[in-house]
């Protein structure tokens, strides 16, 4: 399926709509286009494996800061270069958002798949007071590249949605040439803004634009609701006091340069790709493609960019679209 962005169509005016030979073809186009957006809101429904796989965590002990992180396993019958996923903020693996995402993945990758629980989401454990005062993105990149050691896994290809489009990046610039290919989804990191505006582009624009998508959901794919809203459901109450510090600490990170610092310090042996959206409900697009063309320029080998038809940090809608770009990606 193509996701790139679908061109607006022009259409031929009422009183030509007899005779414009071309008018067929105009709604037709416009069918196609439906049935794109469509196939963009269909969830793919979880393998017998995959249920068994994503309740099934390893621990593992992170021997310098003695964190235990929860690894899941999936694709465990699949062969060849193993594929680092890195979560969105406060996203754990067995529920919600991070399921889902990973259910995508899982689906659409036919190779072995790892994803580590952030600190102080999902399973692993939250840090203690010292240790969260002193995190920054390079100490984290560090403590996963670690728990990735211990997997006993040395070349990897890493991908990261969000905040784990940064983590995978500070992860494949201190890995070195292990990593064959990074790819960053709709990941912020590369202008340097305060936290309150980040959080307030993001609760105006899931205000304004999102509503728009969500109707258009609620008319093609009734289903998508209901899997948003057991997504909530089940992500409701893994915020609180214990986790919170260390969550506002990750999205304090997230409004820094982080993503831009660590690109310029890929190996050169290592592919970036940077996927966005049309729109997003966080950040400024235009600004985040000036940044990543700048970087481009300085960086000739991973100039490439990809763009999706739909807004990204809303709903699932381009779920199963970022899935097929990343496979497709991995298999260049």
């Amino acid at each position: 399926m193509n996701t790139e962005a679908l061109p607006e169509q022009q259409a031929p005016s009422a009183d030509q709509n007899d005779t414009n030979p071309l008018y067929d073809e105009y709604l037709q186009t416009q069918a196609d286009t439906q049935a794109e957006f469509a196939k963009r809101l269909e969830p793919t429904p979880e393998s017998e494996a995959f249920k068994a796989e994503i309740t099934n965590p390893n621990f593992i002990e992170d021997p310098e800061t003695g964190i235990k992180y929860a690894v899941y396993a999936l694709n465990r019958d699949k062969t060849g270069k193993p594929l680092i996923i890195n979560l969105a903020w406060s996203c754990g693996a067995e529920s919600g958002v991070g399921r889902a995402d990973l259910n995508e993945m899982a689906s659409h990758i036919d190779r072995p798949i790892y994803t580590i629980d952030m600190e102080a989401t999902g399973k692993t454990d939250i840090p203690d007071r010292a240790l969260r005062k002193a995190v920054d993105f390079e100490s984290l990149s560090a403590s996963h590249l670690r728990v990735i050691d211990a997997l006993g896994i040395n070349d990897f290809d890493i991908t990261g949605y969000s905040l784990g489009g940064v983590m995978a990046a500070g992860i494949a610039a201190q890995a070195g040439n292990r990593v064959g290919q990074l790819i960053t989804m709709a990941s912020p990191g590369f202008e340097d803004v305060s936290i309150v505006k980040l959080g307030y582009g993001f609760t105006l624009k899931e205000a304004g634009n999102s509503k728009e998508y969500r109707q258009d959901a609620a008319e093609l794919r009734p289903t998508i609701l209901a899997q948003d809203k057991a997504a909530q459901e089940a992500t409701s109450g893994t915020i609180n006091r214990q986790n919170l510090s260390m969550l506002l600490k990750l999205a304090a990170l997230m409004s820094k340069e982080a993503t831009a610092e660590a690109i310029a310090k890929l190996s050169s042996d290592t592919k970036w790709t940077d996927v966005v959206g049309s729109d997003d409900a966080v950040t400024d697009w235009t600004g985040h493609l000036d940044a990543v063309r700048e970087r481009n320029s300085l960086y000739p080998h991973s100039s490439v960019e990809h763009t999706l038809g739909s807004e990204t940090h809303s709903m699932g809608i381009h779920r199963p679209a970022m899935a097929e770009v990343v496979a497709a990606t991995l298999a260049k």
